[in-house]
Formats: C-alpha cells, structure tokens, sequence
C-alpha cells in the first residue's frame, strides 16, 4: 500500500509519500476557528442532510484522488438546492492499494449527519450522475461540517462544540440567513431520551474492552491494534453500539466511528487517524463503517 499524506496551510502544500517500509516523516500545520457568521456569508448553499454513500475516485489525468459524497438532503438553509440528494466532493480518499489524506479538509463517514456549509465544487467528478450544480465542496475544510451527535443531541464543527442542535445550529443559521429553512425530506433530530416498548427510556447497554494491545503504539504510522471485549455489535430496540474515539483532529471535541478498510486482509478497520483496528468480541456482528 501507499500512502500520500498531504498536509495544508492555506495555499502552503507539503507532499509526504509514505509506503509501508521504513520511511516516515513528520509535520504539523494549525487551523483557526472560522466563525458561524463567516461560513453563513461565504456558502452559496448550506444544508442539513446524511452521508449515505461514498467512493474515491482519481481526477482526469490521474494525478490526485477525490472522494464522491453523497448526501441525503433534509433541510435547505441556504441556496437553490430543492433535490433530496446532492454530491460533495473532498479531497482525498483510497483507490485501490494508493491512498492520499489532505489535512485539514473534510472527510467524511457514512451516516455521519449534520448541517454543511458548501460552494460549487471546482473538482467535478467526471463520472457522475449528478449535474455539476448539485456538486459542491465544503467551504471551511474541516470546519464545513456541523455534526451531529444523536445520542444527546448535541454537534460538533471542526473545532467547536455545540450543546443543543435546535437553539446553537438552527436558530443562529436561520437568523444569519434571514429566513426559515426549506424541508426537504422529514427528519427530526431533537431526541429527549432513548425509548423502548411503551416509550419508557431503557438502560443501555455498553461494549466492555477488557484488553488493547498493543500499548503502547504509535499513531499515524498503520499500526494495528486489537480491542478485545463484549457487547461489540447490535443493541437493544433497533441500537448498535459501536468503538468511539475522540477526534483528534478537533483537538478531542467530538467522536468518531470506524469504517472497514480492504487495503489490509481480516476484519480490519481504519482510523482517520493513520492507526488500524481489529475487533475482537464474542459476537461476530461488528459495527464496522
């Protein structure tokens, strides 16, 4: 496998190779936090909606990898956007055994829901089905994205968390756009408690890791750690619980799941992070994403 890991500062691109020998390198870069206000005036369109498929793709003349996003729109805050899907176009992503990561940008997950702060994409995807008005890129990188958290009803951009969807997302974007927002598709995202039969909110119950080997490890270099444990896969009433793990990328605000990988052989998962997990439970049904 190889690994072309880019990091960016503003116009400032520093290109690292890395393959799975002995080279390594290291950088660093810094971000600052892009107000509300400020992604609200630069968006040509902001919406809420869910990440429900994903693929990479390299660019006409094979020189850089894209991931193709699509995404399941709920509400329009701001914009023309009056489709239930359009397509988001980050930078980075795997085809095949190459992998490229920019950072930061945004990268996004299946499932992952929340508002976006988007601008027409300057790199279309060739191969898609979507017309190029419905293709858009994040505005803010990393920061593009309000993310939902649904188990307690609050969110998290790149660098700020919020603590209640409704008064902290909603209520400052529609007051910066001057209008209401345009429902799309029905969803409401404002949970109160976790219901079981009748309604009556039921105990949860959580994966206990007995063992994380090995430790210690180091991060971004691939390296492969094992999770042992129970409680991994399905939950009660329709549930899943899942590995978390604070997003480093935002400093630890906000968590962030796992998605199965094939550029390594097994039940293996990938980190945003550069370090690979192998669950390990009594139950095959792993939440792998």
């Amino acid at each position: 496998m190889q690994l072309f890991h880019i990091k960016i500062l503003r116009k400032l691109f520093l290109l690292i190779i890395f393959s799975l020998t002995s080279f390594s390198a290291f950088s660093q870069c810094m971000t600052y936090v892009v107000p509300m206000q400020e992604k609200v005036n630069g968006s040509s369109a902001i919406i809420e909606g869910k990440v429900i498929a994903r693929q990479s793709f390299w660019n006409a003349n094979s020189s850089f990898i894209y991931t193709s996003n699509i995404i399941e729109v709920y509400k329009v805050f701001k914009g023309s956007v009056s489709t239930n899907q359009i397509e988001i176009i980050t930078e980075g992503g795997i085809v095949g055994n190459q992998m490229i990561k920019v950072e930061p940008a945004l990268e996004l997950e299946i499932n992952e829901t929340g508002v976006f702060f988007l601008i027409a994409t300057s790199n279309l995807n060739p191969a898609s089905p979507f017309l190029p008005s419905n293709q858009f890129e994040g505005f803010a990188a990393n920061q593009s994205l309000i993310k939902y958290d649904l188990k307690d009803g609050s969110a998290v951009d790149g660098l700020l968390n919020y603590s209640n969807i409704a008064t902290q997302v909603y209520q400052p974007v529609i007051q910066m756009t001057g209008q209401n927002y345009t429902e799309i598709i029905q969803a409401n995202f404002i949970q109160t408690s976790n219901s079981g039969p009748g309604g009556n909110p039921v105990p949860l119950v959580f994966p206990t890791i007995t063992t994380i080997l090995p430790s210690p490890l180091t991060a971004g270099t691939f390296s492969l750690v094992t999770i042992s444990g129970n409680n991994f896969g399905a939950g009660p009433y329709g549930g899943t619980r899942a590995l978390e793990f604070r997003d480093a990328n935002n400093g630890g605000a906000g968590l962030f799941q796992l998605r199965q990988t094939t550029l390594f052989p097994g039940p293996t998962l990938l980190s945003r992070h550069g370090f690979l997990l192998r669950p390990v439970a009594e139950t095959s049904e792993l939440p792998m994403i």
